[in-house]
């Protein structure tokens, strides 16, 4: 669900019909607040946030889930910080050794 939901949160929410990407709608309680939330209604003209699909839902096609990021989200900036670290260090280290080398 992308970058527009936090993640361990509850959402109603549809599969575009165009790219079958879910679409969140809005937040949603918990199945343990809430064991069957209020009657859905019919959603018309929502655009989907990826691909620009404009659709209409009917009540059986919306959903509660709950948003889980796949691990490699969690590790893939620091993954980033530090090989840009080591390019970096990398770059001083060679501008330090042509410092010396032409001093």
């Amino acid at each position: 669900m992308g970058k527009l939901t936090e993640p361990g949160k509850w959402y109603f929410v549809v599969d575009c019909s165009y790219c079958d990407r879910p679409i969140p709608l809005a937040d949603a309680p918990s199945p343990d607040e809430k064991p069957d939330p209020l009657r859905y209604r019919m959603m018309s003209e929502v655009t989907c946030p990826r691909c620009g699909g404009v659709g209409t839902y009917m009540p059986r096609q919306v959903s509660r889930r709950l948003v889980e990021y796949p691990p490699a989200d969690r590790y893939q900036a620091p993954i980033l910080y530090v090989l840009a670290a080591i390019a970096g260090l990398s770059f001083l280290a060679a501008v330090l050794f042509v410092a010396r080398t032409y001093r």
